[in-house]
């Protein structure tokens, strides 16, 4: 008898599409076949999520040191800074949930009134607060009471989160009236899956980090669960040279690597169509109260 159900929908009709995940051979990859939601199993609790956050994250993805962090991070920053210009002005007021090492903020905060970040790790907030001088504490319940803002952002956060839509719903409590919350994660119809059926690149997009994978249609229905009304599209991040090292090589890395034979016209094309059809790699969202 299935004893699961479906976080999002609460049907019990669940299948398993992997077994093992990147970090995590014991964990399940399982998809509701009557919403379509695909998350992990079994879903850690609150105090193994803390506690590997705190002793396992940065050394499993082998991560550098805070200040090479902050130094990779801003090509995707400013990107990310484009894409929301036109909603800032001289008096919003940010917050960023998972800030990092504050690569964003840093690049928001002359076009804003106030920048705020919310960061579990401990190095990145330290780094943040000696060489950003930005308010950055490690969870919410540290902020100001009353505090709200008029733009929330989270970046490849809401994969992460035990419960995603009762988190979105406690941020409307800090969300100005016509506030928006601005939501990036990755799209499980990635054309390395659902295109592609890269095996190799299966492995490695599923991992112990990543509770839940989100399509444009289940990202749009967690934050309805919210009570948030949502428009989502796709985004591209990653060209064309990375898809054909995936699929040369099995492995990641080939970001740019072949720029100087595939032009910017092509890279601009192929993503496109990549959208178009649904193929993204990348979910943006643009959620606010209903």
């Amino acid at each position: 008898m299935n004893n699961i159900f479906c976080y999002l929908c609460g049907k019990p009709d669940i299948e398993t599409i992997q077994n093992g995940v990147r970090h995590d051979r014991a964990s399940k990859v399982k998809k509701c076949n009557s919403c379509g939601l695909i998350f992990l199993f079994p879903l850690p609790d609150e105090k193994e999520l803390n506690d590997y956050y705190a002793t396992q994250y940065r050394n499993e993805y082998l991560d550098p040191p805070a200040s090479e962090r902050f130094v990779s991070d801003l090509p995707e920053a400013k990107i990310r800074l484009k894409r929301i210009k036109r909603y800032l002005t001289s008096d919003t007021c940010i917050l960023e949930i998972g800030c990092g090492t504050g690569a964003f903020l840093s690049q928001v905060q002359s076009f804003v009134k106030t920048v705020t970040g919310i960061e579990i790790d401990e190095e990145s907030r330290t780094w943040i607060r000696k060489n950003l001088k930005i308010p950055v504490y490690p969870d919410m319940r540290e902020l100001k009471t009353g505090l709200k803002f008029d733009i929330i952002m989270m970046f490849h956060v809401l994969e992460h989160l035990r419960h995603p839509a009762e988190y979105l719903h406690g941020l409307k409590n800090i969300l100005k009236k016509e506030g928006r919350i601005f939501i990036e994660v990755p799209d499980v119809d990635d054309a390395l899956i659902s295109l592609y059926n890269i095996q190799a690149f299966k492995k490695f997009y599923f991992q112990k980090a990543h509770l839940y994978y989100f399509s444009k249609e289940t990202l749009m229905k967690v934050c309805e669960k919210a009570g948030l009304t949502a428009s989502v599209k796709g985004i591209q991040r990653y060209d064309f040279s990375n898809h054909i090292h995936w699929m040369i090589t099995g492995k990641p890395g080939g970001q740019g690597l072949y720029k100087n034979i595939f032009s910017d016209s092509f890279r601009r094309q192929y993503n496109r169509i990549l959208i178009e059809n649904g193929y993204a790699d990348t979910l943006w969202a643009t959620a606010k109260k209903i």
